[in-house]
This record gives structure tokens, C-alpha cells and sequence, in this order.
């Protein structure tokens, strides 16, 4: 699978709004959605997306809401009455410019090339906010950590949590990676009866790829990569293959 490359990396954070006291938040989007990604809508259509987050331990009614890609006109699209997102909980949004395929389906589309997203509550006020820029076909940006975190590039998480992969989704994935708290070296494990012509990429925390590699991985064997020249901190490294979708592992270089 041939994964095409943005020639920027970073969130334009600019028009972002501060999270820290609001309820509903943008909490992942993927403007770029296809069918190895795996993800579909009701009519088996692989149509952009947005994930809505409800980070109090309340039923919140969203009935009433915009939600726009054009800042001048934050009511381009309204959500319709009886939209509830359940305390601690998500919801999906189908960005795929046709309404007339369900509630929860909006007037406009996701720009690949980038754009900005407004969530307006019912008294006109932003609920939250994101500008972003060049975006890759089934890699999605999410907060990290979930809800509340900056937007990077993560393996889509969609409709859950973002975060680190944990045991049982390592377990389901095709690959594994560890430790999670690294010095010089990390391990790769092919999980998978095949060969597999592998791209590892290792971004930092706020997105900046700073390790590209190809790797040949034959059926259910252990490669390694040389992080000496990483900085200490946090980092993501995403696993990209023919065989599988993105994935995504969280480490620490020490």
C-alpha cells in the first residue's frame, strides 16, 4: 500500500479552543477514509468522519448544535432534535456532504488538504474548535491524551478512547511493538504467516515525523530499530503494511 506522505506534519492550532471547561469536544477526524481502513457508515460507505466526545459523567443533548467547516457560518449543518451523547461517551458524525442519508449525516465534506472545524452550542458560542492542515488517507487526528490533549496523527481509534494500544489490542493487532520504555532499540514483531514489506514512522508528541524506515518482516519474526538519536521523551510509532490499517504504538525514549 502506497501511504502519501503531507509535507507538513503539524496541527494548526491557532483557532483552536481551550478545552479545559467544556463538555462536548472534537475529539477525533479522518478526512481521508477508505476501504482498508475498515471503517463504513450504515450503507457500507467509507465516508469521512468525526468523532464527538462527552467528557462529563452526564447525558449531554446536542440537539440544537452547529457544526461547520466554514467559521463565517457556524450553523451550516444543525444536529436535530433527540441527538444525545451518553456521559463519558462518543458520538460519530459522517462529514460525507449528504444529508439525506441519515441524522447524523452533514451538508459538507472534509477537505484533505485542510480546513477548519467549528461545534457551536444553541446560544452561538464555539464549543470547540480546529484548524488543521495536509491530511494522509486513513490516518486520523485525535486528541491525545483523549479529550482533552493536542491533535496529532494516531491510527484511527474510532467511536473509543485514544491513547496507547493496550494489551488486548496488541494482542488482536498484526504487529507488536515494545518496550514501552525505551533506550537505544525498539522490537517489531510480525504477527502475521506472511512477509511483509513494512514503513515505520516515529512522530513525537505534538506530530513531527522525525524516523522514517522500511522494514522486510518474515512470518512471525522479531526486527529492531536504532532510536539512539531520539531525544528523551514521548512518541508514537506507526506501523504501516499492505496487510493491515495503520498501527499505532506509544513509547518513551529514555
Amino acid at each position: 500500500m502506497n501511504y502519501l506522505k503531507s509535507l507538513f506534519l503539524l496541527v494548526f492550532i491557532a483557532f483552536s479552543t481551550p478545552i479545559f471547561s467544556q463538555n462536548i469536544v472534537i475529539n477525533e477526524f479522518m478526512a481521508s477514509n477508505d476501504s482498508l481502513s475498515g471503517i463504513v457508515d450504515e450503507f457500507g460507505e467509507t465516508d469521512d468522519w468525526v468523532e464527538l466526545h462527552n467528557r462529563t459523567n452526564t447525558t449531554v443533548d446536542i440537539s440544537g448544535y452547529g457544526f461547520s467547516d466554514d467559521f463565517n457560518l457556524l450553523y451550516k449543518w444543525v444536529f436535530p432534535s433527540g441527538i444525545f451523547i451518553p456521559p463519558n461517551g462518543y458520538l460519530i458524525v459522517w462529514t460525507d456532504g449528504d444529508p439525506d442519508q441519515g441524522a447524523l449525516h452533514t451538508n459538507f465534506k472534509l477537505n484533505i488538504t485542510g480546513e477548519r472545524l467549528a461545534l457551536s452550542n444553541t446560544t452561538g458560542v464555539v464549543q470547540d474548535s480546529i484548524s488543521f492542515g495536509d491530511q494522509e488517507t486513513n490516518v486520523s487526528l485525535a486528541r491525545f491524551p483523549n479529550g482533552t490533549g493536542p491533535f496529532i496523527q494516531l491510527a484511527p481509534t474510532f467511536n473509543a478512547s485514544n491513547g496507547g494500544v493496550s494489551t488486548t489490542e496488541v494482542e488482536r493487532s498484526n504487529f507488536r511493538s515494545y518496550p514501552t520504555l525505551a533506550t537505544n532499540e525498539l522490537f517489531i514483531e510480525n504477527n502475521l504467516e506472511s512477509v511483509q514489506d513494512c514503513q515505520l514512522i516515529v512522530y513525537t508528541i505534538d506530530g513531527k515525523k522525525v524516523l522514517e524506515k522500511n522494514e522486510v518482516m518474515t512470518p512471525f519474526s522479531i526486527n529492531k530499530i536504532n532510536i539512539e538519536s531520539l531525544n528523551w521523551g514521548s512518541y508514537f510509532l506507526t506501523i504501516h503494511s499492505k496487510e493491515s490499517i495503520p498501527t499505532h504504538f506509544y513509547f518513551q525514549k529514555q
